[in-house]
C-alpha cells in the first residue's frame, strides 16, 4: 500500500542497495533484470548512490561489486528512505496529529506550495488505504491502523516518528513474551530484537497512544 506511492526513483536506490546488501557481487545484467530497467539506468541509479550516499562499490565492465558492511548499507537505505518527501511529509503529518498547517509544512520541508499540495494529495491516498481521514479536527478513523501504519514507517523505512523508546520498556515485553514462550529467554531476546521489533514497537506506540 505505502509503497505505491513513494517515488519510483526512491524505490529503484532501496532494491538496488538491498540487492547488493544480499550478494555483493552483480552483473548489470542482473541487476537491469531484478530492477527492471536497462543497463544505463542501472549505471545511472549507482552513481546516484555513490555520489549522494556515499556507496562504495568496485564498477567493471560487466559487473559491480559492493564494498561496504550490512550495518553500513542499512544506513544507506534508511537515508534513502528518510530523503523521500513524501516519508518526510507523512512523518511531520503523524508527528503532529495531522494539526499541521500548509505554511508550516511547506516551510519546514523547504519544499514548493505546489509541491506540499501533491505531497498532501498522495498521504491522502495512503491514510486513506489505511481508513485513516484527515478532518477539521484532525486525523480520524481505525487507531489501530494508524499504529500499525506508524510502526511500519519505523521499523520498516527506518522513518522514525516516536523517538523516545525506553530500553526498559523492550524488556518489559521481552519479560512478557518469555512469559508466553518458556522456550525463549530475555537475554537472547534483548540480543535479537530485529526478529521481533515490529510487534515490540506496535506495543509501545499502543503505550503512548493509550
Amino acid at each position: 500500500m505505502l509503497n505505491d506511492y513513494i517515488n519510483p526513483v526512491t524505490n529503484r536506490r532501496v532494491l538496488l542497495v538491498e540487492i547488493l546488501n544480499r550478494k555483493a557481487k552483480r552483473t548489470y545484467q542482473e541487476l537491469a533484470r531484478d530492477l527492471k530497467i536497462r543497463k544505463y539506468q542501472v549505471i545511472e541509479v549507482i552513481n546516484g548512490l555513490r555520489e549522494h550516499y556515499g556507496l562504495e562499490v568496485d564498477m567493471t565492465r560487466r559487473e559491480v561489486t559492493a564494498k561496504m558492511t550490512t550495518a553500513q548499507m542499512c544506513e544507506i537505505r534508511a537515508r534513502i528512505y528518510n530523503d523521500d518527501n513524501l516519508m518526510r511529509y507523512l512523518q511531520l503529518f503523524l508527528k503532529n496529529e495531522g494539526k499541521i498547517s500548509m505554511v508550516a509544512m511547506e516551510m519546514q520541508l523547504n519544499i514548493s506550495q505546489s509541491m506540499a499540495y501533491k505531497l498532501r494529495h498522495k498521504a491522502n491516498k495512503v491514510l486513506a488505504s489505511y481508513d485513516l481521514v484527515l478532518t477539521e479536527k484532525g486525523l480520524t478513523g481505525s487507531e489501530l491502523n494508524l499504529r500499525l501504519l506508524i510502526a511500519l514507517l519505523e521499523i520498516k523505512f527506518q522513518v522514525p516518528i516516536y523517538t523516545d523508546y525506553r530500553t526498559e520498556e523492550k524488556l518489559a515485553l521481552a519479560k512478557f513474551i518469555v512469559q508466553t514462550n518458556p522456550r525463549l529467554d530475555v537475554d537472547s531476546l534483548m540480543a535479537n530484537q530485529a526478529y521481533w521489533q515490529y510487534f515490540e514497537r506496535l506495543v509501545a506506540i499502543g503505550k503512548r497512544r493509550a
